[in-house]
């Protein structure tokens, strides 16, 4: 049995856009937890959880877009392909570096050095959003469905100073 692949390009986009805000939902709900000084137990867990949580939504949603959006494209060939193969190396690359930060050393205990987990876990999630709104524009262009980077959650700043705030993120 083989794949049909969907052509229906506003459902796709639709999805993107679930996928990205479910995404966003589970990083803007941890970000409170690194608003604190000094963690805690409970911090740990609730942003272990968080992280599970990000890896889930993260696999699910490139498995969605290796086979719903890059396969087809890049099956048929033609003048998209080269976007589409920009598209999935770049898609691959952010799923690399999420990884990267997920098996550093300090994740297990991320209190060892709290600091400098705050400071990493800010830097992925500014990283993760602007990667995300920069996707889901040259999907939606692939696609041929109105590009725009725009997506519900603002993208994060860096902090202004030491004290992270979170409504500037």
């Amino acid at each position: 049995m083989s794949y049909q692949y969907r052509t229906d390009t506003s459902s796709l986009a639709a999805e993107i856009d679930g996928h990205q805000r479910r995404i966003m939902q589970v990083m803007t709900a941890a970000l409170p937890l690194l608003d604190r000084r000094h963690g805690s137990t409970e911090t740990g867990a609730e942003l272990s959880k968080a992280r599970m949580e990000m890896t889930r939504l993260l696999m699910d949603y490139a498995l969605f877009k290796h086979r719903d959006i890059f396969a087809p494209i890049l099956s048929a060939g033609g003048a998209k392909m080269n976007d589409c193969q920009r598209l999935k190396a770049a898609c691959i690359a952010a799923g690399q570096d999420y990884r990267d930060f997920i098996r550093t050393g300090n994740r297990a205990d991320p209190f060892a050095d709290w600091d400098t987990y705050r400071e990493s876990a800010l830097a992925m999630a500014r990283t993760m959003k602007a990667h995300l709104a920069d996707e889901r524009a040259g999907l939606r262009r692939l696609l041929g469905v109105r590009a725009t980077k725009d997506i519900s959650e603002p993208l994060p700043s860096p902090p202004r100073d030491e004290t992270v705030n979170i409504h500037y993120i």
